[in-house]
């Protein structure tokens, strides 16, 4: 059974670069559905590790010739650090606010169906 590309990797490193490599995964995953929608209708493309990896490696290449580019103003480390902090923030978000939001598409639903009828 193969398991996710990188998935390994991001263990093992800091939670900083753990960004990067998230990045790569999510632009890995977007081509593979990219791939199914290829010829106009959707097909099952399977996520593996042994199609995918290259495609992965390739973006993870990618960017960090991007970091290298821009390392004389830190964009790279300041762009990162930024979607580290932000994703914290999500995960701290209280319950709450997600009982807020469900009320309100509770909220929304009901007034679309009053004005279907």
């Amino acid at each position: 059974m193969e398991t996710n590309v990188g998935l390994s990797t991001a263990l093992s490193l800091e939670h900083y670069d753990t960004v990067r490599l998230n990045i790569a995964l999510v632009l890995t995953a977007t081509h593979c559905c990219l791939d199914e929608w290829a010829t106009g209708v959707k097909s099952s493309v399977t996520f593996a590790a042994s199609d995918y990896k290259p495609i992965y490696v390739r973006y993870m290449d990618t960017l960090a010739g991007f970091e290298a580019h821009t390392q004389h103003k830190s964009l790279s480390v300041k762009l990162r650090q930024r979607l580290h902090d932000n994703g914290r923030v999500m995960l701290d978000l209280p319950t709450a606010a997600f009982d807020a939001a469900l009320e309100e598409e509770d909220s929304n639903s009901a007034t679309e169906s009053e004005s279907d009828e």
